[in-house]
């Protein structure tokens, strides 16, 4: 189970992150086309852990992360993300072409392609946009969203929830039930 405070933990983590991100040591890792991009700096081979009181919560892996000093943005793409619970255990996994986090607002957004599942697969979230706002304790999609909880399925045209995934709302979801009976 997804808990409240694990997305907050990994976006608050995100500036002092961009610091400490590492790079690969391999020669010109970062393409011609991404040193002209306007970003302050660009680095590749992202991962980054958030921990908290020693309990490591969060694994950022971005293959290339953009960092945006006067906007405080950080764009990073592909994002994975592996999220652990209270006791150090894994408990969902996010991938995304793409991601930003505003480190202002400790907010993040996922694009492309998003994936959220928990780690007994029981429940995951598939759209092309995911919010997470970690001040309303919120994650959502204003885009079309499939949300599948054991055998049953939800198509909709979007979902809020909490941050744990206890209360997931499809906006006029039509269910599905993935068992056939024979």
């Amino acid at each position: 189970m997804l808990r409240n405070n694990v997305f907050a933990v990994l976006v608050s983590g995100a500036l002092a992150g961009v610091a400490l991100m590492g790079c690969s040591q391999r020669e010109n890792p970062v393409s011609e086309g991404a040193l002209s991009l306007p970003a302050d700096q660009v680095m590749s081979d992202v991962q980054y852990d958030v921990r908290d009181l020693g309990v490591l919560r969060a694994r950022l892996f971005a293959d290339t992360a953009y960092v945006y000093e006067d906007s405080s943005k950080v764009r990073m793409r592909p994002v994975r993300l592996t999220l652990f619970d209270q006791e150090g255990k894994q408990a969902a996994h996010l991938t995304a072409l793409q991601g930003t986090m505003d480190t202002r607002t400790q907010a993040m957004v996922a694009k492309g392609h998003v994936v959220l599942v928990t780690e007994d697969g029981n429940r995951r979230i598939e759209t092309e946009e995911l919010h997470y706002d970690p001040r309303a304790d919120m994650i959502w999609s204003d885009l079309k969203t499939t949300y599948t909880e054991g055998e049953t399925k939800v198509v909709g045209d979007g979902f809020t929830s909490d941050g744990r995934m206890d209360d997931v709302r499809v906006k006029n979801g039509k269910a599905q039930n993935l068992k056939i009976e024979m």
